[in-house]
C-alpha cells in the first residue's frame, strides 16, 4: 500500500507503526453481499502511530 504525502504530512511528529486497510474475506462477502465491494476499496484506513518521547 502507498501511504499519500498528505498522510505523513499531518502525522509529523509521530512515528507511524502501522497501517492497515480492512476488507471483507471470502466468506463474509459471500454472506454479506453489501460488504463485498470492501475487497476492492476498503471504507477506511486505520493508523497506528505514536508520538515518541
Amino acid at each position: 500500500m502507498i501511504v499519500s504525502d498528505e498522510l505523513v504530512e499531518n502525522l509529523t511528529g509521530f512515528q507511524i507503526e502501522r497501517v492497515t486497510e480492512p476488507c471483507a474475506d471470502d466468506k463474509t462477502a459471500a454472506d454479506c453481499p453489501a460488504v463485498a465491494d470492501t475487497r476492492h476499496v476498503a471504507l477506511f484506513l486505520i493508523v497506528r502511530c505514536r508520538k515518541p518521547r
